[in-house]
């Protein structure tokens, strides 16, 4: 049976790759209760929104190798499977991922930027960052070149466990990860696998994972119900017919596309949570290098996503800011935070209008990924452990993004 999974087919000595490494240590004395979602009261005084997201670089993804980048070279002996000549791994300040917090006790609103995603869970906050390694090797006459992304997760106060790439056996291989979403219980991203081993295989894949597993994907019948369900089989019934591909070297006549309910993510758009799944083309040869993402409309249940939406269309918010991206509403729908390309905007919602600013937060370009909104008594203790939370770092290595 062919393996429709490009982490298991293509690179055979990384498993998985797209999965967390969850630290199984405690959360220390952080509390950040409580992470269900709440009910608001609209006499509570005291707000605040966490927004995480990932930045995006304006330009081209380096290539550290040539740049001469301090790295972790490996033994020059000659072993059975080669000799490394070169391994690198990303730092923990190498991560690409942020948290904007805006919080408010009363007429005022303060903003604190700080480094990493920062998740308010049950037994405290947990941090979620990304390291990317690379290693060469020398085969035979050849060099060598894997390059992988991998996500991590760890307590505030516990360094994160990075993986490792351990060997290169083909020519060129690369797996590239966008994180889409986190909450208290769920991380979901986007995987694009490259390989060169004489032939070249190409294959995106999606999944959503329990924060507290690793190799435990969740389908999409059973976070988001039936209804999501008969709308992916409906999908793939449309996708179910035959299609030619002309690539420059061949041309591949598919049967098809085919899905599995394991292979989806979720993406915020316009002031919404939307499910996605990705489809590969059946047929040998090229055929499998071709895929497609299609939406899966069905309601996110309010238990699993909170309020999800917003209280005005969003050309409302076009007209007020032209270059918005995104949009988070609060569960009460006073409050809208706005994503343009380089600002967060916080602004108040007065008769299913926009009112005024309350304030912003200059950024870097990025893709928001994390909307995790406090109230009462819980604001202020999260404002205490945010201050000693370190800043946004400014020696973010910026990868290749997941191709269309």
């Amino acid at each position: 049976m062919r393996c429709r999974r490009w982490s298991c087919c293509v690179f055979g000595l990384v498993v998985c790759l797209i999965a967390l490494r969850v630290q199984a240590q405690t959360a220390g004395s952080a509390q950040a209760q409580p992470t269900k979602k709440q009910k608001t009261n609209s006499s509570e005084k005291s707000v605040g929104v966490l927004i995480g997201f990932e930045r995006i670089s304006e330009s081209a993804a380096s290539d550290e190798w040539s740049e001469g980048k301090t790295t972790a070279q490996g033994s020059r002996r000659r072993a059975s499977d080669g000799a490394i000549i070169g391994r690198l791994n990303d730092s923990e300040q190498e991560s690409p991922f942020e948290t904007v917090w805006f919080s408010s006790s009363g007429e005022d609103w303060s903003v604190r930027q700080v480094q990493d995603i920062v998740v308010p869970r049950n037994d405290g906050f947990w941090r979620v960052g990304k390291n990317t390694s690379r290693i060469r090797m020398q085969l035979l006459e050849n060099i060598t070149s894997n390059t992988a992304d991998f996500l991590w997760i760890t307590p505030v106060g516990k360094d994160p466990q990075f993986e490792s790439l351990r060997a290169a056996i083909c020519r060129k291989e690369k797996a590239i990860t966008r994180l889409d979403y986190v909450s208290p219980l769920y991380l979901a991203s986007t995987t694009y696998g490259y390989s060169d081993c004489g032939h070249i295989s190409e294959e995106h894949y999606a999944s959503v994972n329990p924060l507290d597993s690793r190799y435990d994907p969740v389908q999409i019948r059973a976070l988001l119900g039936p209804e999501a369900d008969e709308a992916f089989l409906d999908v793939a019934a449309e996708l179910g017919g035959p299609v030619t591909f002309h690539d420059s070297a061949e041309t591949c006549e598919s049967p098809g596309y085919e899905g599995s309910e394991n292979a989806w993510t979720l993406r915020h758009e316009r002031g919404s949570w939307k499910a996605y799944a990705i489809f590969v083309a059946l047929g040998d040869g090229s055929c499998s290098r071709h895929s497609v993402t299609r939406e899966i409309h069905a309601p996110l249940s309010p238990k699993n996503f909170g309020t999800n939406g917003l209280p005005l269309p969003w050309n409302e918010i076009e007209s007020r800011f032209p270059n918005a991206a995104d949009a988070f509403a609060s569960p009460n729908a006073k409050w809208i935070v706005v994503l343009s390309k380089d600002e967060l905007t916080l602004v108040e919602v007065r008769k299913d209008k926009i009112g005024k600013t309350l304030a912003t937060a200059k950024i870097p370009r990025g893709r928001a990924v994390m909307a995790e909104w406090a109230y009462g008594r819980h604001v202020g203790d999260w404002d205490r452990q945010f201050a000693a939370l370190p800043a946004p770092s400014t020696k973010v290595v910026f990868g290749e993004d997941v191709p269309d």
